[in-house]
């Protein structure tokens, strides 16, 4: 019981943080490649635009590249989560 509550306080707290961040786009920028800055400057950082429109998608691996180091790097923290929490 006490994982799950902790779990929920820990979703929460991301959640705020992720929507704290959001409402200012220019604040996340540095997490791109510089490539990807220079872009984002010259559409103005609208970023429904740049995420979601497939004129504005900036082609290559950056985020798939991304989603692996990512997950890689979630595998220990998974782990550890599982031996505590069983």
């Amino acid at each position: 019981m006490t994982f799950l509550i902790e779990s929920l306080i820990a979703c929460a707290l991301f959640t705020l943080l992720v929507f704290l961040m959001s409402r200012n786009p220019i604040k996340i920028i540095f997490n791109y490649s510089p490539a990807i800055i220079r872009h984002c400057d010259e559409l103005g950082l609208d970023c429904i635009w740049f995420c979601h429109d497939k004129h504005f998608v900036i082609p290559g691996w950056f985020h798939i590249k991304g989603a692996l180091i990512g997950m890689l790097l979630g595998i220990p923290a998974a782990v550890v989560a599982g031996i505590f929490a069983g």
